[in-house]
């Protein structure tokens, strides 16, 4: 009975090397560093904008349930996320 486990000519496994205490082969090199990542100003200040509106709206009406008011501003943050990646930029009336 070839190829089974425990069969009678099987070898035991070898045992590991001790390695405590030795760093391994991806330990001893320093990660690259990382770009950071940024929010775009206009995505910060919309989320601003919004966010302090909704507080507004809370302090005004404090009936509505806060989980619709933060599931308003996630699809919000969401919409302007899109235009913003679709290059959409809101004019300023002058």
């Amino acid at each position: 009975m070839t190829g089974r486990c425990g069969g009678a000519d099987s070898r035991p496994a070898p045992a590991p090397a001790a390695t405590a205490g030795k760093p391994t082969a991806h330990e001893d090199h320093e990660l690259p560093d990382q770009p950071v990542r940024t929010v775009d100003p206009e995505v910060e200040r919309l989320a601003h904008v919004v966010v302090d509106g909704l507080i507004a709206r809370l302090a005004l009406e404090p009936a509505v349930p806060a989980s619709s008011l933060l599931d308003s501003l996630a699809g919000q943050l969401e919409q302007a996320a899109a235009l913003h990646r679709l290059g959409v930029v809101r004019r300023t009336p002058s």
